[in-house]
């Protein structure tokens, strides 16, 4: 045991020790810079990618926009369905002229004219 503490008293101190207070405090700028750059690339990192990235915001936002226009666009179909539902349920009139226009339905006594288009002329 106190061979030991006599070998550790002769042993030199580690190397950044050894260095006079310019180099140590060159030494240490320079670590403070690589870690605020690592901090920095982490920053970006974390920002730009992964799920919760502003990338995946970007398409998450313009996702949600043309979900809520589909959203919009079903509404104002349904609204006119039930508008024509409306009508079918009241209105005799309308009624007929969906059957005639849609289902091609006739009165007694009509006749339907067809013209058919002349081809290549």
């Amino acid at each position: 045991m106190a061979d030991r503490r006599r070998k550790a008293e002769h042993e030199e101190p580690p190397r950044f020790l050894r260095l006079d207070e310019k180099s140590r405090a060159k030494m240490w700028k320079s670590a403070q810079n690589t870690i605020f750059a690592l901090v920095v690339l982490l920053f970006v990192v974390l920002l730009l990618g992964g799920d919760f990235g502003l990338i995946s915001l970007v398409k998450y936002r313009r996702f949600e926009r043309r979900v809520e226009q589909q959203i919009e666009h079903e509404k104002a179909r349904q609204d006119s369905l039930r508008q024509v539902l409306l009508e079918l349920s009241t209105n005799e009139e309308f009624k007929e002229r969906l059957a005639r226009e849609r289902l091609r339905m006739l009165k007694d006594g009509e006749i339907i004219y067809r013209f058919e288009q002349p081809r290549g002329e």
